[in-house]
């Protein structure tokens, strides 16, 4: 019998800019999800997205001149079938956070201010098209 491999993507949970009860709620579906939970400050816009998940080739700059102040979450490590079952367990939490992103091959290397620009572009565009 040969033995299987498990992937070794870690499932982390980047928190940005989030109130100490919608961190508990996200931490709450870390945990039943087997995810970390990290966090960013609101003073790291400048950081690469990549920096946050320790992708390689990734480190912290240190830049603090680019503040953000969305609320959003940054996810990598689900597959499809895992990302919308946390999706759904944190509706079923109640923690309503409108911005979320998955992290991808090409907004790893965003910096943060830019992939909340992008998500907050979106979220825009989705409202207007549903009024």
């Amino acid at each position: 019998m040969k033995a299987r491999i498990k992937d070794t993507v870690k499932r982390q949970v980047l928190c940005v800019n989030l109130d100490e009860e919608k961190k508990r709620l996200v931490e709450a579906a870390c945990s039943a999800d087997r995810a970390e939970m990290i966090s960013a400050s609101a003073e790291q816009g400048a950081e690469k997205v990549g920096a946050f998940f320790g992708l390689n080739g990734y480190s912290f700059s240190g830049r603090r001149d680019i503040t953000v102040s969305a609320e959003v979450l940054v996810i990598s490590g689900f597959d499809d079938t895992e990302l919308r079952q946390f999706v759904s367990r944190l509706r079923q939490l109640g923690a309503r956070i409108p911005l979320k992103a998955a992290v991808t091959e090409h907004n790893k290397d965003w910096t943060l201010s830019q992939l909340i620009g992008h998500l907050t572009e979106e979220h825009e565009y989705m409202n207007r098209k549903q009024n």
